[in-house]
């Protein structure tokens, strides 16, 4: 947790996700259901998302990409994994609100 601040400049960043580029911008309903779906019900995992597709770990669906891009961007957080399960929260939920507003230390 302590580190969260020295990273704010790498979620601005990947606002355009690097490999992605603007997974949000290009999929909005997908990421607003998203957003929607783990406030209203809480952590979604990620295997949950959009069910077995037996693509392998490197082919995801949109709608895990999406949360990927959240997640980096900072808008969600990772609450859990168990094995390489991911556990997406909101990051309010999940990072504590002085951590995700305490600016960065140049001491």
């Amino acid at each position: 947790m302590s580190l969260y601040p020295a990273f704010e400049f790498r979620r601005r960043e990947f606002r355009h996700h690097p490999w992605w580029g603007d997974l949000v911008g290009a999929h909005p309903k997908v990421a607003t259901a998203l957003r929607k779906r783990i406030r209203d019900h809480g952590p979604l995992r990620s295997a949950e998302m959009e069910g077995r597709t037996g693509k392998g770990w490197w082919e995801l669906g949109v709608v895990k990409r999406v949360a990927s891009a959240l997640w980096s961007s900072g808008e969600l957080a990772i609450r859990e994994r168990r094995n390489f399960q991911r556990t997406y929260d909101l990051a309010e939920r999940v990072i504590p609100e002085d951590v995700r507003r305490r600016p960065l230390s140049t001491a």
